[in-house]
């Protein structure tokens, strides 16, 4: 866990990465109600494709091409979701990108 503090706010981010279960997971917090929002979006990419934003997740479309030992052409098509959890706050997709902004004290997520 990271955590750092600007005034009375106190921001922390938790990260965990599980490669047999295909899941990178972050979550940001504060200790303060309304300090968190920001934009989530695929940025300029190596790769060929393209992103589309609905309800809460993001998803890139495109190709994994090799060059190196091959005509260019070879390689595996690929599909990244990215998902965006609120705790009391909302999710506004827009375009390729997401915008997130916290309305409440952040809750701490618990699977089922």
């Amino acid at each position: 866990m990271f955590a750092s503090a600007i005034g009375d706010a106190v921001f922390s981010r938790e990260i965990l990465a599980s490669h047999p279960h295909h899941v990178l997971a972050i979550r940001f917090s504060c200790n303060k109600p309304g300090r968190i929002g920001f934009r989530m979006g695929f940025g300029k990419s190596i790769l060929p494709g393209s992103a589309t934003a609905a309800h809460d997740t993001l998803v890139f479309q495109g190709h994994a091409y090799e060059h190196m030992h091959s005509s260019g052409h070879d390689g595996v098509a690929l599909q990244i979701h990215a998902r965006l959890i609120t705790a009391g706050g909302t999710v506004t997709p827009a375009g390729g990108h997401h915008r997130s902004t916290w309305r409440e004290f952040p809750r701490p997520y618990s699977s089922p």
